[in-house]
């Protein structure tokens, strides 16, 4: 009876509550296990002892990166309808957008198992957006910015084969010892790159 009620007051300490005032903020980073529950129902009631041992488990492993939340499904309803929560007691696995619906028994060894099966297998490098962990959006603006640059140098190019008659690129060529094939590529390449129009 004691070890019981020492069992909630410890589970009870690590069980966050969440709602929609302060879903964004919590959940953006590290890993989630949810709880979405109803006050009237009876099995999320047998539930609540043992997700209040698995909150202190986790709790204990502050490396895991995994914590804890309930979230009563009748009052945040805006939160059980973005998860498609239909029946109660629902768990849910929830990192970064993913989201692993746990559809074994509800024993704590199994819940564990749960979370630990769907762990990363590496933890994503931080030092740099091209990581592992580097989402398309992030891969998408390095490729912009790297065409952006791309762009900016055909530009500068452009317009130094404009400012530049053919002959001064040529003399400048033959003063540094260029064969004469090679000025002949050059003037026909010259000529073909300032009269091209230029595409937006």
């Amino acid at each position: 009876m004691v070890a019981g009620v020492f069992l909630l007051v410890l589970g009870t300490e690590h069980v966050i509550s969440l709602t929609q005032q302060n879903f964004e903020q919590r959940t953006a980073k590290d890993k989630w296990l949810l709880n979405f529950h109803a006050p009237w129902c009876a099995h999320c009631k047998r539930l609540a002892p043992v997700f209040e041992k698995v909150a202190a488990h986790f709790a204990a492993d502050r490396s895991s990166g995994v914590h804890v939340a309930k979230i009563d499904a009748t009052v945040e309803t805006e939160i059980a309808e973005r998860f498609g929560i239909s029946g109660y007691p629902s768990i849910i696995l929830y990192q970064g957008g993913d989201v692993y619906h746990h559809k074994g028994s509800r024993t704590f060894e199994d819940i564990v198992r749960f979370v630990e099966r769907h762990k990363p297998k590496g933890a994503p490098s931080t030092g740099s957006a091209h990581g592992a962990g580097a989402t398309s959006a992030q891969l998408a603006a390095a490729g912009e910015r790297a065409l952006a640059a791309v762009h900016q140098l055909r530009d500068y190019v452009r317009e130094v084969f404009t400012s530049l008659s053919i002959a001064q690129v040529a003399w400048s060529y033959w003063r540094f010892g260029a064969s004469l094939s090679s000025l002949i590529f050059i003037a026909i390449a010259s000529v073909q790159f300032v009269d091209r129009p230029r595409q937006e």
